[in-house]
């Protein structure tokens, strides 16, 4: 059966051989889209034969436009759309075979809902991963419906919300999600939480890796002007780097500045042990929680300095 008013839409680059998992999925799903629409932000790799290779099994569109941020991506495809509901979905991700058919069942049983908010799960291929899904990864336990902010990796909304907020923010490199979910919120749209509604998508793998991913979220929710509670780790670091250096007079403060690390560092690993994660990833969790912390605090502290003193480093847009 086909979603007549149902369109899916992504952005990639450079997704290889992995855009085969994605459109296998999209292939295998219960309930298929009207169409689908994937923008290309100029792949130098196999990513557009691929798509191409594919145009014949799926409804499927593709768009290409070089250097478009993700938020430029979405909104192309979302105004080529035919369909009044979008599906979105990252390059990156692999949905389960029901993925669409959980996530827009909500708008045909109310139809004053704008936004359906699907979950996701990380693939977990190493110690290092699993330790970073443990730090970064909500699981549904601890999630409130009512706070939940969708990553366009499986969100579903109406066209019409999407229009009146004016899309995806196009300016920003990354954390666009994020705006344009808070945008919505703003705009008195109606979410659903639909947990069941998962796609599986790859988590970094590398120390470099999760700090340049959470320095870039930070920079430019900063530059955005968003401030999550989690942003509080800065006044922490803060301190600890004043304490160190006054140490430098007071040795003696280095016992406050180790016992204030072990205590925050404490709660991690109790989120871990809940979490029964493996041996081999409680050695990757102080690293990982490092990486992690630094790239928050760092991204966060210069999207600030370039927003108080008006420095650009807006994405640059592209008209296709």
């Amino acid at each position: 059966m086909k979603l007549t008013n149902v369109s899916v839409i992504s952005t990639v680059l450079n997704e290889g051989t992995k855009i085969k998992e994605l459109l296998e999925g999209l292939a295998s799903q219960t309930l298929l889209p009207g169409e689908i629409i994937i923008v290309d932000a100029g792949s130098e790799d196999e990513t557009v034969p691929t798509l191409q290779e594919y145009s014949s099994l799926l409804p499927l569109k593709v768009i290409i436009c070089k250097k478009a941020t993700r938020g430029k991506g979405r909104n192309i495809a979302i105004k080529e759309a035919k369909g009044e509901i979008i599906a979105s979905i990252d390059g990156g991700c692999i949905p389960y075979s029901d993925w669409l058919e959980k996530l827009v069942s909500p708008f045909y049983q109310d139809p004053t809902i704008d936004v359906v908010s699907g979950f996701y799960e990380p693939i977990i291929s190493s110690p290092m991963q699993e330790a970073l899904a443990c730090l970064t990864v909500p699981q549904l336990r601890d999630i409130n419906p009512d706070d939940f902010l969708p990553s366009s990796r499986s969100i579903a909304f109406r066209k019409r919300i999407w229009e009146k907020v004016g899309g995806y923010p196009e300016w920003m490199k990354s954390a666009e999600d994020t705006l344009f979910d808070l945008k919505l919120k703003q705009a008195g749209a109606k979410f659903f939480f639909q947990p069941n509604a998962k796609v599986k998508w790859r988590i970094r793998n590398s120390l470099r890796g999760v700090f340049r991913q959470f320095y870039e979220y930070s920079f430019w929710d900063a530059q955005a002007g968003v401030f999550f509670p989690h942003y509080h780790k800065i006044w922490l670091y803060i301190d600890g780097v004043a304490l160190l250096i006054l140490s430098l007079f007071f040795p003696w403060l280095l016992l406050f500045l180790l016992a204030g690390f072990l205590l925050y560092i404490s709660r991690y690993f109790k989120k871990a042990r809940k979490r029964q994660i493996s041996l081999s990833a409680y050695l990757w969790l102080l690293p990982v929680l490092l990486a992690y912390d630094l790239g928050n605090v760092s991204g966060f502290v210069m999207g600030k300095f370039f927003r108080i003193f008006k420095i650009s480093k807006g994405g640059e847009i592209i008209v296709c």
